[in-house]
């Protein structure tokens, strides 16, 4: 059954479902009714090919998108005609062998958003993507992911249209997005195997990946800049190629060029009646000891031996430092100063709030102390007004967006934040043992200085009312 859409809508997709068949040898893709992307619009979809070859083998994909209220899945049927077989072959055809493969990038990370496109290039026949790690601060709970491949085959070099452009790609994963549990920092957070249907590339093809968090801006990578810009070969092994990608907001959002996707590409090489031979010894699951990061100039040579156990991650530049999520008062905002040990760039905050709904935040700064300009706007330059997706009672409240630009505090300077809704439901603490202007929280790279509630904007000041959360920042 096709449900309907609601009424008086002129165009509204609800249910729908795209048929894609893909050549295994050659990666190429089939769209349905003559289309060279997936059809939004017909709910009867065929694809005829023609020029087939004795042995050519093809996959069918029907995935579904925009599912309505109330749906789960959407039921179909599927007819395939033609001089076909199922399976993997009669009894005369040749034996067929699969091992499994991880190829690891780094766990180094110094930038984070809600994604990162990148590429691989399949250097050998067989190659099928079945998984990937990818490297969270978010642990303890479950987080929701998506992934995508191109429509078509090519790799990004940081100028493509289809950078920002859904409908040059198609999702692999559920319309809603597959749930893993988050690992947290210098752990791979694991896609299970048969989160989405495998996807092969030819040899010699280059496929273009984009994964990403669904409404968090919580992955990390790697600003790799000159070293390894966009498109160049990060690291690779005997089968395949990882290229630096780029970072991504949310839903196809802002590009940051020349950024390395953390984690692994996990793969399977299938071949037909060979022995694959290869220098890297298959895994069966992501290694929980990722390498800090690969070597400058990966050999096109092959080592005849094992590569060796990646080493446990170094502790990489980004960190996040914590107030406290304990909460006795409230107001619009909060005002207090930062003092950097080292030079920093604090790129996104963590607070504390009753509400759960989506609601506007400012952030103000300026160099030096908030005192005596608590009063005065003129004082202070307005860094983003974005909105927030507030989560309630003792859970934190991500303040980031690709509209906040991170804002750098040099070391041994001081620099003042203030952070306001426009209603007064900003949770802060009120103790007389840390009075305003004392150091209440602090790491080897900043201290956080207590400061004081503010009604309405740049309204009553409140002395001695701590922060609720934490700064998330990056040692530059």
């Amino acid at each position: 059954y096709d449900p309907p859409a609601s009424n008086g809508c002129t165009k509204c997709l609800v249910n729908d479902l795209d048929l894609i068949v893909r050549n295994l040898d050659s990666s190429e893709r089939f769209y349905s009714n003559g289309n060279s992307k997936r059809d939004s619009v017909n709910n009867l979809e065929r694809i005829r090919i023609s020029n087939t070859s004795f042995g050519d083998r093809y996959r069918v994909i029907v995935s579904s998108s925009m599912l309505g209220p109330g749906y789960s899945e959407q039921k179909f049927s599927l007819v395939v005609t033609g001089c076909i077989q199922s399976g993997d072959g009669d009894e005369t055809s040749p034996p067929v062998s699969s091992e499994v493969y991880e190829l690891v990038t780094t766990y180094s990370a110094n930038r984070k958003q809600a994604g990162n496109m990148f590429a691989v290039k399949a250097k050998t026949e067989g190659v099928e993507v079945t998984s990937f790690a990818i490297h969270t601060q978010v642990s303890g709970r479950k987080v929701k992911l998506q992934i995508y491949t191109l429509n078509s085959s090519g790799g990004t070099n940081g100028n493509e249209d289809f950078l920002n452009d859904s409908t040059q790609w198609t999702m692999v994963t559920p319309s809603a997005g597959v749930e893993v549990d988050a690992m947290g920092f210098g752990s791979p957070t694991i896609i299970p195997v048969g989160s989405f249907v495998p996807v092969p590339i030819a040899k010699g093809v280059v496929q273009s990946f984009y994964i990403t968090f669904v409404d968090e801006p919580e992955m990390l990578y790697k600003a790799v800049d000159n070293d390894f810009p966009t498109g160049s070969t990060y690291v690779e092994d005997d089968n395949i190629e990882i290229t630096t990608g780029v970072g991504k907001g949310t839903n196809f959002g802002r590009n940051w060029q020349s950024r390395q996707m953390n984690g692994s590409v996990l793969y399977t090489v299938t071949t037909r009646g060979t022995t694959l031979k290869t220098t890297a010894k298959p895994s069966q699951s992501p290694t929980r000891s990722p390498t800090d990061r690969p070597t400058p100039s990966p050999t096109n040579i092959p080592t005849g031996r094992p590569i060796s156990t990646p080493s446990v991650p170094t502790l990489p530049l980004f960190m996040e430092l914590e107030t406290t999520y304990s909460a006795n008062r409230k107001q619009a905002g909060n005002m207090f100063d930062v003092f950097a040990k080292k030079t920093v760039d604090i790129s996104s905050f963590k607070i504390h709030t009753l509400l759960t709904d989506t609601l506007p935040i400012s952030i103000y700064t300026r160099d030096g102390s908030w005192e005596n300009y608590d009063k005065d706007p003129s004082q202070w330059q307005l860094v983003a007004t974005i909105n927030a997706e507030c989560k309630g009672y003792g859970e934190p409240t991500i303040v980031s967006s690709p509209l906040l630009t991170p804002t750098r505090i040099t070391k041994g300077s001081t620099k003042a934040f203030y952070l306001t809704f426009e209603v007064p439901e900003m949770l802060y603490h009120y103790s007389t043992e840390h009075v305003t202007g004392t150091v209440f929280s602090e790491d080897s790279s900043l201290q956080i200085l207590t400061g004081v509630g503010k009604a309405g904007l740049f309204g009553a000041t409140y002395p001695t009312r701590q922060m609720n959360g934490a700064l998330v920042y990056y040692v530059v």
